[in-house]
């Protein structure tokens, strides 16, 4: 993307920022990406390898934004809520990144699908489940599972190369990261 014109780039991020106000919401570095990202898919009449693997910035993006999400819940109660599990406790995915692992997007995708449904308090996705509702209450209410899901698996094949994005999916994966970083910034 070095070869892109930084005149249509700052262009791309000027029109985004104009009409997706959560834009910025993303850092310096990550508006800059999804503007080159955008500009390099805009500019080719044909989708080749290249922009289909470009077209996954979108949602490493939305990714991180996600994963911001769940480190502001592990630095604030992390360590509180891993004093409180029994010993005996099965270590599942989400005592594990409390610990300090990272988590993939299914596996974010998957714990906020659990939060939106568990009835159980004192457990860690009870726990993460009301914090949610404290500091995240929008997300937790307008979570779209159908549309997470699909945003993951998008962000596999183009992650993945398992076989090429068409033209259609790249639209649509920018769609569903324009969605779930709107989603994670009005909170």
């Amino acid at each position: 993307m070095r070869s892109l014109n930084p005149a249509a780039i700052r262009c791309a991020e000027f029109l985004i920022g104009q009409h997706w106000r959560q834009f910025s919401s993303l850092n310096e570095k990550q508006r800059a990406e999804w503007s080159a990202a955008a500009s390099f898919i805009s500019t080719r009449g044909e989708l080749s390898i290249l922009s289909r693997k470009v077209a996954g910035i979108f949602s490493e993006i939305a990714e991180a934004q996600l994963k911001k999400l769940h480190e502001r819940f592990r630095d604030k109660d992390g360590s509180k809520i891993l004093r409180s599990i029994p010993r005996d406790w099965e270590k599942d995915v989400l005592v594990r990144f409390l610990e300090g692992r990272n988590l993939t997007l299914c596996e974010m995708i998957n714990e906020i699908n659990s939060a939106r449904h568990t009835s159980q308090s004192h457990t860690p996705c009870g726990e993460f489940s009301a914090w949610m509702s404290n500091h995240a209450p929008r997300v937790l209410r307008r979570w779209n599972q159908r549309r997470a899901t699909r945003l993951n698996e998008l962000r596999l094949v183009a992650s993945h190369w398992s076989r090429p994005l068409t033209e259609d999916e790249v639209v649509e994966l920018y769609d569903l990261s324009v969605g779930m970083i709107s989603l994670l910034a009005s909170d």
